[in-house]
């Protein structure tokens, strides 16, 4: 179930709450596999997002080392794609799972690698004036300031 109209189909239905979270974190789960399947052959330029997204669901489904698992994958995936621009909300929830998981040294580890991949992004921003848009995004800061 993907898209506007499928909430509100969902909503009209009488889900609410706990059980329509369930239920959308199971297809975005089901969506992400089946995207992940069709777009490995077609462009894995973006499968690290699309991993990323997979692991959000995971998370709402409270599968926390299975996110971890896709998440890492995700994460050697972009390093090894030198796409830097999907590696730092990667390493940021990798972070905020392994604090879930009750590894908190892994979880400063890894946003010790958030800022850093981020301040390297803004560094190179800088020469086209963009370092300071990029380093007000709200979720940017929150990560900053950990």
């Amino acid at each position: 179930m993907t898209g506007f109209r499928d909430y509100k189909r969902l909503c009209c239905n009488g889900y609410s709450g706990t059980k329509f979270i369930s239920i959308y974190n199971q297809s975005a789960l089901l969506l992400s596999d089946e995207l992940l399947e069709e777009i490995t052959s077609m462009s894995w330029i973006f499968n690290p997002e699309i991993m990323y997204h997979k692991a959000d669901a995971l998370i709402g489904l409270g599968r926390l080392d299975k996110a971890l698992q896709t998440l890492t994958e995700a994460c050697s995936l972009a390093e090894k794609l030198d796409a830097k621009h999907h590696l730092w909300p990667i390493l940021s929830r990798l972070a905020d799972v392994s604090v879930q998981l009750g590894n908190q040294e892994q979880a400063d580890d890894y946003r010790r690698q958030t800022r850093d991949v981020i301040e390297f992004i803004a560094d190179r921003l800088e020469k086209v004036e963009l370092k300071t848009s990029f380093l007000n995004q709200p979720r940017v800061q929150r990560l900053m300031r950990d």
